[in-house]
């Protein structure tokens, strides 16, 4: 089937091996019998039955399907499942090893003491990631013999996983020769992947870049180096789903196995050079679920090549899309559960990124408690020493069946189009992932999906913090002359562009600390609590994590009698915006008398309202509101107006 597959993309192939993965349920019923029958003494109840309870609970406006969640294109899960609602059954999930490698990531400058610092803090492999220009390397040890030395020296006992971002694969061959020929070199994996680096960069020879890495492969001396890396993570930091994730890294693995057989190397040998990294984000069913849907999967692709026990190894790395450069220590909540999710999903290695890797000046505090997060769920909650954790769950094993499912459909739909490349150039790829992350980014700024310390919750004290776009500093180096020269041919496609969800509103927190700065004193918002006590304390209180969010200070109070006593207390406080918070029914009448009050002192602060009274909008906008907040006002869009109030340009 190997040899259809190398012939040719499409159709043909895809219909070649188009079969439904299927899923075993453990439950009771697989259990030897025992000497108590508890189905004699408790029944079980139908289904059925239990929606009817359920709908019978929420009332007549509501049903059970009110509880459903989608949390990816193709999965809709139910609020509960029993073991009648999963007939189907599947082997048992392929696994290298019950434990996974503890990866600590290491960023430019790469030191003997950060590495020395790695290995005894409990770390046992090392991933560097280098990019590639036309005559310069970026963040790695530079090519030379005596560079590679110091680190492999350093490094001795620890794996290594190297990535590097180079669509033509240039300087594999070269820094395979360096990690073949040194007296203590390592085993580990070297993420070369053309495709991927080609889809971040947009342009380059990435024909030419298959055909070197096949070079590579078929001259390779070091078996305990594996050189074919499927790199899906930048579909994740894109804002790719775990369904396009897994239905990428399913076609990569077809992708090389194919240009394998073309290029004249036996697709079973190629297999064991095979290796994958993905990302892991915070959902953490989602992501459990979508690790063991991959690992349902990938024999599947392997069989067509018969290569059916090359099981790869499964790389896990917590995504960098959802951390937030303002509020950092939430980062270790995220880090946290995305590494359990990724540990029970079935990861060989995992790759916990530091709390403050986006601040250009991260310390050893972050690295220490990346690494002390790996270690205490392996040490202290035990994870890792089970087969498959998730196994018996029903509500996961469903999940892990519906999103094989539409991870498989995604994968046909690239084989289709000819293959991983082909697929990539005309777009196929890029229009799913912009379409997610979109969705994503719409759900960010009508906060629906929440962001501590960005969209919800900020740190009112954190006045300060690094430009969250802000680019780490990176050695550059000169590639050797036994590497290539950059090939003529620009292949260009669309991009994956990385980006993280918080980014765009961690700007507008950062133009008002800019602001501050520059003018020696923070933008203040007075909240006016005024009316209704239950109405005004929960609108003071949205609109003081919503202004939050633009970084703007905030002057409380419980309350005040009246707009005069609100408006003495907000001119004391040295206020530049006054935010009404009451009932929409005392708008009618606090707008235009704080209105009035404010001019009659010669005061000009803009007059926010909290809430959103559909019917008098206009009406309260002519008595002098300015700005009105709520629940359904998109985020980014409000919070720029109100800066632009506020002359923060």
């Amino acid at each position: 089937m190997g040899a259809s597959r190398a012939d040719q993309h499409g159709p043909a192939f895809v219909q070649s091996y188009t079969r439904q993965p299927t899923l075993t349920v453990l439950s009771m019923a697989d259990a030897p019998a025992t000497p108590l029958n508890l189905a004699e003494h408790f029944p079980p109840t139908p289904t059925s039955e239990w929606h009817a309870r359920v709908a019978r609970d929420l009332g007549s406006q509501s049903s059970a399907a009110d509880l459903h969640w989608a949390p990816a294109e193709g999965v809709t899960l139910r609020p509960f499942y029993r073991t009648e609602d999963l007939d189907q059954r599947r082997p048992p999930l392929n696994r290298r090893s019950r434990a996974w490698t503890v990866v600590q990531p290491l960023d430019a400058p790469i030191t003997t003491a950060t590495v020395e610092e790695a290995r005894t803090g409990g770390a046992e492999a090392l991933a560097l990631t280098g990019r590639v220009s036309a005559d310069q390397l970026t963040g790695m040890p530079a090519l030379t013999t005596a560079a590679w030395d110091d680190l492999l020296q350093s490094a001795q006992g620890m794996r290594l996983h190297l990535r590097l971002e180079d669509p033509e694969a240039r300087t594999v061959a070269a820094l395979r020769e360096r990690l073949q020929t040194h007296p203590s070199a390592p085993a580990g994996l070297l993420l070369a992947d053309p495709m991927a680096a080609w889809a971040v960069a947009g342009a380059g020879d990435v024909d030419t870049g298959m055909q070197r890495l096949m070079a590579s492969v078929a001259d390779a001396q070091a078996p305990n180096v594996r050189l074919l890396g499927v790199d899906a993570t930048m579909v994740g930091e894109a804002g790719g789903s775990a369904v396009h994730q897994i239905g990428y890294a399913l076609a990569g693995v077809s992708e090389y196995l194919a240009a394998a057989h073309s290029e004249g190397i036996d697709p079973g040998a190629a297999a064991n050079h095979l290796h994958l990294r993905t990302t892991v984000g915070t959902s953490y069913p989602l992501e459990v679920g979508s690790l063991r849907a991959l690992r349902l999967l990938l024999p599947d692709v392997l069989s067509a090549y018969d290569a059916p026990e090359a099981v790869p190894p499964l790389v896990a790395s917590v995504a960098e899309r959802p951390l937030t450069a303002y509020a950092p220590y939430t980062n270790m909540l995220r880090g946290t559960t995305a590494a359990a999710a990724a540990i029970v999903g079935g990861c060989d290695a995992l790759i916990v990124q530091p709390y403050d890797a986006l601040n250009p000046e991260a310390d050893a505090l972050g690295r220490r408690i990346a690494r002390n997060t790996q270690l205490i769920l392996r040490l202290e909650s035990h994870l890792g020493f089970v087969e498959d954790p998730a196994a018996g769950s029903h509500y996961l094993e469903t999940l892990t069946q519906q999103l094989a499912e539409a991870a498989w459909a995604f994968f046909q739909d690239i084989e289709a189009a000819g293959g991983l490349r082909a697929a990539l150039r005309n777009g196929l790829i890029q229009d799913a992932v912009a379409t997610h992350a979109s969705q994503q980014a719409q759900e960010v700024d009508e906060r629906e999906r929440i962001l501590v310390g960005a969209t919800h919750y900020p740190d009112m004290n954190e006045t300060r913090a690094v430009p969250p776009a802000a680019p780490a500093e990176a050695a550059s180096h000169p590639l050797p002359d036994d590497v290539p020269r950059p090939s003529e041919a620009a292949d260009e496609i669309r991009t994956l562009v990385r980006s993280r969800l918080a980014a765009d509103v961690e700007q507008l927190r950062y133009r008002t600390d800019q602001y501050a700065e520059a003018h020696g004193h923070r933008p203040k918002a007075a909240l006016l609590p005024i009316g209704p006590r239950g109405m005004r304390a929960a609108r003071a209180t949205f609109s003081r994590n919503y202004l939050g969010c633009a970084g703007l200070a905030i002057h409380e109070s419980t309350g005040y009698a009246d707009v005069e006593a609100g408006l003495d207390a907000a001119e004391q406080a040295g206020a530049d915006l006054l935010v009404l918070c009451s009932s929409d029914e005392a708008y009618r009448t606090l707008v235009p008398d704080l209105a009035a009050a404010r001019d009659a002192r010669g005061l000009s602060q803009p007059i926010v309202v909290a809430g959103y009274p559909a019917d008098d909008v206009s009406a309260l906008r002519t008595a002098g509101a300015a700005a009105f907040i709520h629940r359904r006002a998109p985020l980014l869009d409000t919070l720029s107006h109100l800066q632009s109030l506020l002359g923060i340009s």
